[in-house]
Parts: C-alpha cells; sequence; structure tokens
C-alpha cells in the first residue's frame, strides 16, 4: 500500500479527472476510479485542469463546469474523501491576459489568481514574455505546467530563470522524476529542482495508476531536496493557491 510508505498528504493541482473532456477519462466511473486511488495515497484536494485552448476556450468550460458539477456531486455520494476545485490547463497564447480578465474560468478555482499554463514542447515561444508579464501585472501568477518536458529546457534548465526571476511558479511532474517521459526529461526535471527553480510538483494524472506513480515521483522528490522542501512542493505551496479560493 502506497500510503503505509508515505505518512503525509498531498495537494494536487494538475490533472485531468473530468469525464468525456478530450482526452481525460471516458466516463464517470473511469473518474471516479481515479480518485479513489488518489484518496488512498493521501490526496486531500485536487483541481481538475482539463486542456483549453484559446481559440475554443467557451465551450469547453462550458463542458468542464457540467462535468465537474456531476462529478463531485458523484465523489460526495460515493464518500471519496477529496475535496475538488476546477481549473484548467491553458495552452499560452496571444491575448490570454485579457482572455483571464474576461473569464476567470481560466484560473485555478476561478479565483482570478492563478493560472496553469502549458508551453510548446520544442520550444520556449518569443512572444511568451509578453503575455505573462501582462499576466503579472494584472496581479496573475502563471504557473508553468511541466517545463522539464520542454526541449528547451531540456537543452539548457537556465532558460527558465528570466520567467521564474519575475515571478512565474514551475510545476514539474511526478511522472517525470518516476522515468514515466524517459531519461532526458527525469533528468532535466531534477536539475530544475537542485537548482532551486521548482516550486510544485503534481500528477498531471490522465488515469488510473496515477497515484502510484506521484508517490514514486515523491520519493525521488525527497532523495533529491528532502523532506521539508519536498512537503513544500506537494502540500503547503499547492495549499496557498487553492486557499486564494476562499480570500
Amino acid at each position: 500500500m502506497v500510503t503505509s510508505l508515505v505518512p503525509v498528504t498531498f495537494i494536487d493541482i494538475h490533472t485531468h479527472i473530468l469525464p468525456g473532456i478530450d482526452d481525460e477519462p471516458k466516463n464517470i466511473d473511469e473518474s471516479l476510479s481515479i480518485l479513489r486511488g488518489a484518496s488512498k495515497a493521501g490526496m486531500k484536494r485536487i483541481v481538475a485542469t482539463p486542456h483549453v485552448f484559446m481559440e475554443n476556450s467557451d465551450s469547453t468550460l462550458d463542458a468542464a463546469g457540467k462535468n465537474f458539477v456531476i462529478l463531485k456531486t458523484e465523489t460526495a455520494r460515493q464518500e471519496i474523501d477529496i475535496e475538488l476545485f476546477l481549473g484548467a490547463e491553458v495552452y499560452i497564447g496571444v491575448g490570454l491576459a485579457e482572455a483571464v480578465k474576461k473569464d476567470s474560468r481560466l484560473t485555478i478555482g476561478g479565483c482570478g489568481k492563478y493560472i496553469l499554463f502549458e508551453m510548446p514542447f520544442f520550444e520556449i515561444p518569443v512572444y511568451a514574455g509578453k503575455i505573462l508579464f501582462d499576466l503579472l501585472a494584472s496581479g496573475v501568477t502563471p504557473i508553468w505546467a511541466h517545463p522539464e518536458r520542454c526541449q528547451e529546457v531540456i537543452d539548457d534548465f537556465n532558460s527558465v530563470r528570466t520567467y521564474t526571476g519575475n515571478g512565474v511558479k514551475l510545476q514539474i511532474n511526478s511522472g517525470s522524476l518516476a522515468g514515466v517521459y524517459g531519461r532526458k526529461v527525469k533528468r532535466s526535471a531534477i536539475r530544475l529542482i537542485e537548482n532551486g527553480l521548482v516550486h510544485i510538483m503534481a500528477s498531471d494524472t490522465h488515469r488510473d495508476g496515477g497515484a502510484e506513480v506521484f508517490i514514486k515521483g515523491y520519493l525521488k522528490l525527497k532523495e533529491i531536496c528532502g523532506s521539508e522542501k519536498a512537503n513544500e512542493m506537494c502540500f503547503r505551496t499547492p495549499s496557498e493557491i487553492i486557499e486564494m479560493n476562499k480570500v
């Protein structure tokens, strides 16, 4: 049992658990199975973050909202001890800061304070700096999802410093430390951690088995930076982000 190995609780701010949304679980039974596994592994709060692209954000967010209510209701009915929140994983694009001003559903918990965004996997776009600056200037903190998987970061981890220095937070995937994406990505994640550039670890889970991968990643994280820092990335910092929903 993973819970016997890791007697702590976690908060996961990056998951794909909503039934019937893009590459997420096909039905609610699959979603509930993921949540049961997460609960057993010590997850107490989870943010559902479906993929959102600027060109079809309204329809995706509408569908996500409806499916989230269904999942949250069924989670409570089946007494799965996890508190659910809704956010999005937004693909970076021109006009993102303006879009967030118009629709806070793009942010974590809809609170308008934090946004989880995704870069292209091959390189950092030339326009990324301007978009992220505009978000920060408007009071929204960008959280860069799995930068360790971006080829430009794999080639040179220092490429993230321009962004972290301005206030962007980095979220690595537990699967990266567990070796799910291969040796280069794992090494990329380790370099970011060793250089104090990572703020959060999350699962980015899409299916059953994500909880086990998270625990493997957590144990590797502790090995790299110690229990105190690992718990900060997996509980305290995500908790601060979640608590913004109550402000």
